[in-house]
């Protein structure tokens, strides 16, 4: 499935199971809602790698963490990120998967001049 299947499988997926939500609120307050919902699952995701960082850097571990993987559940809540980014794209009505290459391209143009 490519990039744009997916931000068109939510956006159906979201039609079908949240309408009534949806409607009940106005396109600011939507907006709203889905960058906010962004930006807390990618918190969540900067969090959990400052877990492990200071794990992994030797600060004291707390009782009862001995067994926490905290890069899966970065990775659990990095997926949960990329629902929502689809979700705020899809109500932006951007099209991520051109945006991609457009800003490969843009970047490798970039790359070239630093040769």
């Amino acid at each position: 499935m490519t990039l744009r299947q997916l931000q068109i499988f939510t956006n159906k997926f979201n039609l079908k199971h949240f309408t009534k939500i949806v409607k009940e609120r106005s396109k600011v307050e939507n907006l709203l809602i889905s960058t906010v919902g962004l930006a807390g699952e990618v918190g969540e995701v900067a969090n959990l790698i400052k877990k492990y960082a200071r794990e992994e850097y030797g600060s004291i571990r707390k009782k009862g963490d001995e067994s926490r993987n905290y890069l899966a559940e970065a990775g659990e809540e990095l997926v949960d990120a990329f629902y929502m980014l689809l979700v705020l794209a899809g109500k932006l009505d951007v099209d991520l998967e051109k945006g991609y290459w457009k800003n490969i391209k843009k970047i490798e143009k970039k790359m070239e001049k630093t040769k």
